[in-house]
């Protein structure tokens, strides 16, 4: 029992914050142009320098080039699984194939891992979460655009290189191939470099658990589909979260972060710009619904893992 509450200093600020975000939403305590700001702040600014720093010392190898194709490759089958199943079961919901697959890395994957291990760790969950993002910026984007009907191949590659994370992506990967941070990494430029990502990094937990909490939207509507694909999802990656683990580790040395980190990540929900791609009202809804639903499985595992380790 007593490991149980050794878990609560983790655990219960995470619900804290979130609940704060959903609190301030209900009350109108906060405006959704505050929330707006908050977003922009992490996904423009804080989390691009931690992802730059974290992707950028990582020491580029086969290995890291094995993970980044399998993280690819598996949630790439997840998500052709999903296109199957709609067609197979025609009274699935369409947006089906994009909630059971990829994971929400840079809003909750992050935040999650770094309470569990500080910053400093953050290169063991980025070299997994780099697979990802590179899948959701290219063809998850693409799908989701032609899926909407306004898919346009010249603004798709246009807002993928205006996207900061993306461009932190590329340019950690640059930093990492060329080695350049470990060739200057006792210089006075790299020294204070580092420190200032390190200062715009810091808040990024907080914030973006409060802005989780502010987005939490929960609705009857549909809730039967909520449920299977939710179930689906949760069934789909756990299972692919074990092959992916077991392959990896039979490729590379993955020490105990980076095995937490590939668990944590593929429990995570699908990534938050759903909504964003969706033009009907109702679409949306469902969207953020599944999100929510998601988001208490992916609690769940999270504090799994905290007593777990």
């Amino acid at each position: 029992m007593s490991a149980i509450f050794n878990t609560f200093p983790t655990i219960i600020p995470v619900i804290m914050v979130i609940i704060a975000g959903a609190l301030s939403k209900k009350y109108n305590l906060i405006k959704e142009q505050g929330i707006d700001g908050m977003r922009y702040f992490i996904t423009s600014i804080a989390l691009p320098a931690a992802l730059f720093k974290a992707i950028g010392s990582i020491k580029m190898s086969s290995d890291v080039i094995t993970s980044i194709g399998i993280i690819s490759s598996s949630i790439l089958l997840i998500m052709l699984i999903g296109f199957l199943l709609v067609k197979i079961f025609p009274s699935l919901n369409p947006m089906a194939p994009f909630l059971i697959t990829s994971f929400e890395a840079g809003m909750l994957g992050y935040p999650l891992f770094i309470l569990l291990f500080g910053i400093d760790k953050l290169s063991s969950i980025a070299i997994f979460a780099v697979g990802n993002d590179l899948f959701v910026f290219t063809i998850y984007t693409a799908l989701l655009k032609k899926k909407e009907g306004n898919i346009n191949v010249k603004d798709l590659i246009r807002d993928l290189f205006k996207s900061p994370v993306f461009v932190a992506i590329v340019l950690g990967l640059i930093f990492s191939s060329t080695n350049i941070y470990y060739s200057f990494e006792d210089t006075i430029v790299v020294t204070t470099l580092v420190s200032v990502l390190d200062f715009f990094s810091q808040p990024i937990a907080c914030i973006m658990l409060f802005v989780i909490g502010y987005g939490i939207n929960f609705s009857k509507k549909n809730i039967n589909q909520v449920i299977i694909i939710s179930l689906l999802r949760l069934i789909l990656m756990g299972i692919m979260s074990l092959i992916v683990l077991n392959l990896l580790d039979s490729l590379i040395v993955l020490d105990k972060y980076m095995k937490v980190a590939i668990i944590l990540l593929f429990f995570t929900p699908a990534p938050y710009i759903l909504p964003i791609f969706s033009k009907d009202k109702n679409n949306r809804a469902f969207t953020s619904t599944v999100l929510s639903a998601n988001l208490i499985t992916s609690m769940i595992a999270f504090s799994i893992i905290a007593y777990s380790i």
